[in-house]
């Protein structure tokens, strides 16, 4: 779809909103209404937000459910944390087993003879050895 200046209409149960049919976001682009329709359906209207919302202090990062990573002020310094680092680094796995077993080549030389009988770029070689 093409982005346009089209208006979507929003209706709640007791007042009617008007926002752009299209959103651009992160490169994407949005259509918040099916096909041509200027109607947006199937809306789920809450009282308040999940108790896990957070929000920085700008208020324009908005995220639901519990941080991973929480820096606490006075808790090490930059050698501690390097440290650290090292010591996870010098962790390492031992290697996965193969998904088959490995076999030893088997060579037949007899086989490699013979096919080398019928081979171009060793005949004249053949030659000078029978001859000797």
């Amino acid at each position: 779809m093409e982005e346009s200046e089209d208006r979507a209409e929003l209706f709640d149960g007791e007042k009617t909103f008007s926002l752009p049919k299209f959103i651009q976001a992160a490169g994407n682009l949005y259509v918040c209404a099916t096909g041509r329709s200027s109607k947006i359906r199937n809306v789920k209207k809450i009282e308040d937000f999940p108790v896990n919302f957070i929000t920085d202090s700008d208020k324009k990062i908005y995220a639901y459910g519990k941080e991973y990573l929480v820096y606490v002020p006075g808790t090490g310094n930059y050698e501690q944390i390097l440290n650290i680092a090292e010591k996870n680094n010098q962790r390492r796995h031992p290697p996965s087993a193969p998904p088959f077993p490995v076999k030893e080549p088997e060579f037949r030389w007899k086989e490699i003879s013979d096919i080398e009988v019928y081979d171009a770029r060793t005949w004249s070689k053949r030659n000078l050895d029978i001859h000797k």
